[in-house]
């Protein structure tokens, strides 16, 4: 199942985008993508997180961090309906 929402898709280089359209239309990348949201989540979000500091210096507010959260997870359950997430 294609994931339908362009805007979750980001900046691709030119050479990339056959490979991107077949992980895209594939849950191929949906290991990946699971493990960048517990990550995110566990070193990012949570209440205390270890790289909440270091992503602050680094620009990126509570906000955006959700926001990426949010991006993520609409890409894992587009690419398995089924999630417990």
């Amino acid at each position: 199942m294609p994931i339908s929402d362009s805007a979750t898709r980001g900046s691709l280089e030119v050479h990339s985008i056959p490979m991107a359209a077949r992980l895209r239309s594939s849950n191929a990348v949906l290991p990946f993508l699971e493990s960048t949201l517990e990550n995110l989540r566990k070193f990012g979000i949570a209440r205390g997180a270890l790289g909440t500091e270091l992503l602050r210096n680094c620009g990126f507010g509570m906000g955006e961090l959700e926001d990426m959260g949010e991006t993520l997870s609409k890409m894992v359950i587009t690419l398995k309906p089924y999630s417990e997430e």
